[in-house]
């Protein structure tokens, strides 16, 4: 499912994603891409590289402590704003 998001765009939690709750509202900050490697963290206790298999959005909210992250799959978003359904052609009027 694409939705064509952004950074910067506003999105509902389908799921629950580590401190956050299903239907919490978040900010997008970066689409970061398959592939990827970082160190994961529990608790402060390293638990070693990780390797993203999907793209993932990494996720802004109020309750994400500062210096650590929350990523969710674009599947597990749900756009809060805009128009993202496919364009409909637009019925003709009939003449009378």
């Amino acid at each position: 499912m694409n939705h064509n998001f952004k950074p910067g765009d506003l999105a509902i939690l389908l799921t629950d994603v580590g401190p956050l709750v299903s239907g919490a509202v978040v900010a997008l900050v970066r689409l970061v891409p398959a592939g990827y490697r970082f160190e994961a963290l529990v608790s402060n206790v390293s638990k070693g590289e990780t390797v993203l298999k999907r793209a993932m959005w990494r996720l802004d909210h109020q309750d994400i402590p500062q210096g650590e992250g929350a990523m969710a799959p674009e599947s597990k978003l749900m756009p809060l704003l805009g128009d993202f359904a496919p364009e409909r052609q637009k019925s003709q009027e009939v003449p009378a």
